[in-house]
């Protein structure tokens, strides 16, 4: 590497710039027939590792010490869970004593914990599947406002549309 680049950079002998210095980004390709030669590249352009979106998914290959070209694909999960309150009472209902709200969660990378939001402030969180979260009123001001919060394995997170009860 220059030593322009290494000043640049602030290089402090540990090698990470050295790495950054050697990786191509390639343009996404949609088709699904296109196929990119990773080898080809990483031998034409004398880089350590290549970048490149075939076909909507990210693949990632890089050149090991004894030449072989190592390729994986990398799959990213940005979808939030599905979230739904199963049983409660309804929106605008009047509620008293302990009330019981059962959710269901779902998600490819399956469920962290469900928390159970009242007026903003989550008051229960429950992680094993079969989600029953529950609360008592009389801690409560007279309107409040109940929302159901679920985060998948990977932290993406997903809401429940907000209930209005009253307590009697």
């Amino acid at each position: 590497m220059s030593p322009g680049l290494e000043r640049l950079a602030g290089d402090q002998g540990d090698g990470l710039v050295s790495a950054v210095a050697h990786v191509v980004v390639l343009a996404a390709v949609e088709e699904a027939d296109t196929v990119v030669d990773v080898e080809d590249v990483l031998a034409r352009l004398a880089v350590e590792l290549v970048v490149a979106v075939v076909a909507g998914q990210l693949v990632v290959a890089r050149a090991t010490e004894d030449g072989v070209v190592a390729a994986e694909a990398v799959i990213a999960d940005n979808k939030a869970p599905t979230v739904s309150i199963t049983k409660a009472p309804k929106n605008g209902a009047r509620v008293s004593g302990t009330v019981k709200v059962s959710v269901k969660a779902t998600d490819a990378s399956g469920i962290a914990r469900v928390e159970l939001l009242i007026n903003g402030k989550v008051v229960a969180t429950d992680t094993r599947a079969g989600y029953v979260l529950a609360f008592k009123t009389t801690s409560q001001k007279k309107t409040i406002k109940v929302q159901v919060r679920a985060y998948d394995k990977l932290g993406n997170v997903k809401y429940t549309t907000t209930r209005t009860w009253t307590r009697s």
